[in-house]
């Protein structure tokens, strides 16, 4: 995993993690593809089953669904965010999904 040690460590907050830490992330961390569309988290799911991913190639979307069907756009993911780290702002609710515009290559952390 050293190359995801190598992308990580100038990203904030990975930036403040020690070498030792980082070390840690990042043998834990697993290498996963989205396809394009494909939902890499559902509003339907428990939150305690959402990971943190962190984005290496494509785009991806926050999605709200409303009540009256339609979709509202609240964030679009590009190389180097984290996918998931707003649920762990939401007090544990989660009222949007994340999918990938494109295909998308993740390090799930």
């Amino acid at each position: 995993m050293s190359e995801l040690k190598h992308l990580l460590k100038d990203y904030y907050p990975f930036s403040l993690l020690t070498e030792f830490q980082l070390q840690e992330l990042t043998d834990k961390a697993s290498h996963k593809q989205f396809s394009k569309n494909e939902f890499i988290f559902h509003e339907d799911e428990a939150v305690d089953d959402i990971d943190l991913y962190f984005l290496v190639s494509g785009l991806a979307k926050n999605i709200l669904h409303q009540s009256n069907g339609k979709q509202l756009s609240l964030r679009y993911y590009y190389p180097g965010d984290i996918i998931g780290l707003m649920v762990m702002f939401t007090s544990g609710e989660l009222n949007f999904s994340v999918q990938a515009l494109e295909n998308c290559t993740v390090f799930k952390l």
